[in-house]
C-alpha cells in the first residue's frame, strides 16, 4: 500500500501531487526534474533507512567477526572445562579400584566388594634377602651401575628397606656403596647411570 501523502502538501503542490500520481499511467518517458528540491519526494523518504557508508559497513564487519572469534573461543573453553571435569570424575574412580582388570579376567561380586579391594590395595613387601642368596658384599661392587640401579629410586634417592627387602646389615652395606659411587663421581646422584638410560631408550625404540 503506497504511503498517505499529507493534505497540507498537496493543496500547497496540485501539479507535482498530479504528475506524481498520473507517472504510472503514461508512456513518455520521465523528464529530469530541475535542482530544486520535491517537497513531496522528501516527504516519501523520511521513512527510507540512510544509506550506509563503507567505513560503517567496514567497522559493523569488523564488530560481527570479533563477536563470533569471542564466541567461538568460549565454546572452545567450555568444551575444554567439560572434558577436564569428565577426566577428572574417571580418574577418581580409577583410584577408588585400585586393582587392575586385564583383558579376558572373570570376577564375582564379591570381587567388587570393599574388603577384597583393601586387599590389592595393601603392598606386598618384598622378605627375600637377594645379598644373601648371591653370597656377596655390596661394597665390592660399588662400581656395579647395574646392581646399583635395582636399590636407587628415578631420582637417585636410596631405596626403603621395605622395598628392597634386604636386611639392616646388606641395606646399610648397599646405601654405603650408592655414596661411594657417587662421592667418586663415577655415578650420578639425581638419575640413573646414562649408559643404563641409553639401553632403555634403545629398547622402548625397538618396541615400538
Amino acid at each position: 500500500m503506497p504511503p498517505r501523502l499529507p493534505l497540507i502538501s498537496a493543496i500547497k503542490a496540485p501539479s507535482a501531487l498530479m504528475a506524481r500520481i498520473a507517472r504510472p499511467f503514461s508512456s513518455t518517458p520521465v523528464v529530469a526534474q530541475s535542482s530544486g528540491s520535491d517537497p513531496i519526494k522528501n516527504l516519501l523518504n523520511l521513512d527510507e533507512k540512510p544509506p550506509m557508508h563503507s567505513a560503517d559497513r567496514i567497522r559493523g564487519l569488523i564488530n560481527n567477526g570479533s563477536k563470533a572469534r569471542l564466541e567461538g573461543a568460549a565454546a572452545r573453553k567450555r568444551t575444554m572445562l567439560e572434558s577436564l571435569r569428565e577426566k577428572k570424575v574417571s580418574d577418581d574412580y580409577v583410584k577408588q579400584m585400585p586393582r587392575r582388570w586385564r583383558t579376558g579376567e572373570v570376577y564375582a561380586p564379591h570381587d567388587l566388594s570393599p574388603l577384597e579391594m583393601e586387599k590389592w590395595r595393601r603392598q606386598k613387601i618384598v622378605t627375600t634377602d637377594v645379598i644373601d642368596l648371591l653370597g656377596i658384599n655390596p661394597l665390592d661392587h660399588y662400581r656395579n651401575f647395574s646392581m646399583i640401579s635395582e636399590y636407587m629410586t628415578n631420582f637417585g634417592q636410596i631405596r626403603h628397606y621395605k622395598d628392597t627387602g634386604l636386611k639392616p646389615t646388606n641395606q646399610r652395606k648397599m646405601a654405603k656403596a650408592i655414596r661411594r659411587a657417587i662421592g667418586m663421581g663415577i655415578h650420578p646422584s639425581v638419575h640413573h647411570h646414562p649408559e643404563l638410560l641409553k639401553k632403555r631408550f634403545r629398547l622402548n625404540a625397538s618396541w615400538k
